[in-house]
């Protein structure tokens, strides 16, 4: 019997594993493969490796958010491709300043956060910790009064004054 090792393909190009294929007299390779192997110094944790028709390409893997910006990918598909690429946009989607996004078809989109918005959470930010300050004032104030600590209300007025100066 005479075999040969095929390199498969997604319907993207994208290399897919490989393949053992008998040869039969009248019998066609599966498509989306090829015999071409991969470079000899293929590097998969760096490149992806895509066919073009003629020779295998390599494609640098994103390495940071910014570089996954405009990519969409897929949720439907499991090519090895695909499944590494969500994986990439869960792991550098959610560096600072940007986000992943997950469409309307539930695909995977990593974008970056417009500075205007950064700014409005920024603000927010700062809000949420004058509110926290000031509602401890007032339960340490109620405290104060119910166990007629003059001391401490003076303190805690000038602590609100404080606040209310800057």
């Amino acid at each position: 019997m005479n075999f040969k090792i095929l390199q498969k393909f997604d319907d993207s190009g994208y290399f897919a594993g490989q393949c053992t294929f008998q040869v039969l007299e009248g019998v066609f390779a599966p498509e989306q493969t090829t015999e071409m192997s991969l470079p000899e110094d293929a590097d998969h944790n760096a490149n992806f490796y895509k066919w073009d028709g003629a020779a295998w390409q390599a494609e640098k893997k994103p390495t940071s958010a910014e570089e996954l910006v405009g990519i969409v990918v897929s949720h439907k598909s499991q090519t090895p491709h695909d499944q590494e690429m969500r994986a990439l946009v869960q792991k550098l989607g959610t560096e600072e300043g940007y986000r992943i996004n997950r469409g309307d078809d539930l695909e995977w989109i990593v974008e970056k956060i417009p500075q205007e918005e950064i700014d409005a959470q920024a603000i927010d930010a700062e809000l949420s910790e004058f509110d926290s300050k000031i509602a401890s004032l007032k339960d340490r104030m109620a405290t104060a009064m119910l166990i007629g600590d003059e001391e401490q209300i003076a303190a805690l007025r000038a602590e609100y004054q404080g606040f209310m100066s800057v």
